[in-house]
């Protein structure tokens, strides 16, 4: 009697959280490593700050080689990854004290990411394919320490917003310059989850030099100081201290706050916010969006509580 051939053993949860596990586990003992040395290697101060891209492909790919036995269809390599890309984003939060929405914000990159590389980790470990699996990991060390080398420091960028007022400049400038706490809602859906919000400027910083607070609920309070005061016109003021809030540092600082109000000759002004900062999180292109994203809803509540306050006069 012919005995039926040997067939892969079936998934057990055992084997997929132990791959999981010690796949996130590894990327954070890879960045502590690399956290310790980044003052004295660039390799080091690269995976620090680009491990958005490489971390997760290790994730995945020791994820894939213990699961490397496991009949996974596409679909449930898709399911496994969204859970070992939360756990791993958990892991951070608690472990280096990321913050919660700048991990949420990461999430579908880091979860992509993982994806493909457990995709292509069960590809090719379930295949004689032994020069291919060598090179995987070499490959992506070679391709942070090339960032390391090559990329451009971190751009200054700056962002623009614009409201038209129906009132006069007069009316416009001292909601500008200072104002009570704003009694509108926090109507945004990041702001609603929790991101910190502008609440209110007190009075007093009318001269240049002058220092000048903005503050944000839960108390997240930026310190500035004037440098531009022309009434009527244009404020502009540098950021001089801004919170130690998980969600900033490391990430992104702000450097200068602007103000300016354009008469428009018939009794209406357009207000014109502009904020000038610095992204260090890569890749730049998928974060930049959400800095602009979400620095302009904090442009528009400022602006249009002064929108409301100038009109009702």
């Amino acid at each position: 009697m012919q005995e039926d051939p040997p067939t892969d053993p079936p998934p057990t949860v055992w084997t997929l959280l132990l791959g999981g596990v010690v796949g996130n586990v590894a990327a954070a003992v890879v960045v502590l490593v690399a956290g310790v040395l980044g003052p004295w290697t660039d390799f080091a101060t690269a995976l620090v700050v680009f491990n958005i891209g490489l971390i997760p492909v290790l994730v995945g790919l020791v994820a894939a080689w213990f699961w490397r036995r496991l009949p996974l269809t596409l679909g449930e390599i898709s399911l496994h990854a969204v859970w070992v890309s939360g756990l791993g984003l958990a892991g951070a939060m608690v472990v280096f004290r990321e913050g919660f929405f700048c991990l949420l914000i990461a999430f579908p990159l880091h979860f992509g990411i993982v994806f493909v590389s457990l995709f292509a980790g069960h590809c090719l470990f379930r295949t004689d394919r032994g020069g291919l699996r060598v090179s995987v990991l070499p490959l992506a060390v070679v391709l942070a320490l090339a960032e390391s080398r090559l990329a451009p420091p971190p751009p200054s960028g700056v962002f623009t917003d614009e409201l038209h007022i129906a009132a006069p400049p007069a009316a416009v400038w001292p909601h500008v310059v200072a104002f009570a706490p704003i009694p509108a809602p926090a109507d945004f859906w990041v702001f609603r989850l929790g991101l910190p919000y502008p609440v209110e400027t007190p009075s007093g910083a009318d001269a240049v030099g002058k220092e000048r607070l903005c503050i944000f609920s839960g108390g997240v309070i930026f310190r500035e100081r004037v440098t531009v005061f022309e009434p009527g016109r244009r404020l502009v003021f540098d950021i001089i201290e801004q919170p130690r809030d998980p969600e900033l540092l490391g990430h992104f600082d702000t450097h200068r706050g602007e103000f300016e109000l354009r008469d428009e000759g018939d009794g209406t002004t357009t207000l014109i916010g502009r904020s000038t900062y610095t992204l260090y999180t890569r890749p730049h292109w998928y974060f930049d969006w959400w800095t602009r994203y979400l620095g302009r809803a904090v442009h528009r509540r400022v602006m249009e509580n002064a929108r409301r306050l100038a009109e009702s006069r």
